[in-house]
């Protein structure tokens, strides 16, 4: 595993690359590990982001009961156990897919000699990706009376996620706003085919 301190130097590299002025935009590559090393290193960002992605599943799986059928995921009615396996799968899974969707994609624009930056940046900026989306979740879980706080950090945290996405595309392959829309859309179809896939294969299991 990477040093605690490795990853925050790569924390810190991908969050400049998000939100870096204009007069100083790519600051952020001499802060990462550009090196076929540092390629490998960034999947440990898994790691990293593991807790927040727990602590996320746990929250839902707590407030599960409290919501309307409509927006309650039937997996919440599972056991605890195949639940968790479940959304594990479900995390691991979309990470690996979307990996390897958004290199394929650059390199077939013509953006090969990036590619190596956009997994590094890609990887680290899930761990940030994974704590926004945590956070709103987590606090209402522990004190469900400030729900409509928790609804306007969920609507802050999914645009600063839309921004680093943004950022990723834009700043380290260079792309333009058509495929950098595009990369995104294929994101959110990944998302969703796998997590209905692996929900339903889980419900199986139950």
């Amino acid at each position: 595993m990477v040093p605690f301190t490795y990853a925050t130097a790569h924390l810190s590299a991908v969050w400049r690359l998000a939100f870096a002025s204009k007069q100083s935009p790519d600051t952020w590559r001499d802060m990462i590990d550009r090196s076929v090393d540092g390629v490998f290193k960034s999947f440990w960002a898994i790691v990293y982001a593991a807790p927040f992605a727990a602590l996320s599943f746990i929250s839902m799986h707590r407030l599960a009961p409290q919501l309307d059928e409509t927006f309650r995921s039937p997996l919440f009615e599972a056991p605890f156990t195949v639940a968790f396996i479940t959304l594990f799968l479900t995390y691991v899974l979309t990470w690996a897919v979307s990996i390897i969707a958004v290199t394929f994609v650059a390199q077939r624009a013509g953006f090969a000699r990036h590619v190596s930056d956009l997994v590094i940046c890609y990887n680290w900026s899930q761990v940030i990706i994974v704590a926004l989306q945590a956070a709103p979740i987590t606090l209402v879980a522990l004190s469900p009376a400030i729900a409509p706080i928790g609804t306007i950090l969920a609507f802050v945290s999914l645009f600063v996620v839309f921004i680093l996405f943004w950022r990723v595309f834009r700043r380290v392959l260079g792309a333009g706003a058509g495929l950098t829309i595009a990369l995104l859309g294929l994101l959110l179809i990944i998302n969703v085919i796998i997590g209905n896939l692996v929900t339903a294969l889980g419900l199986m299991i139950f």
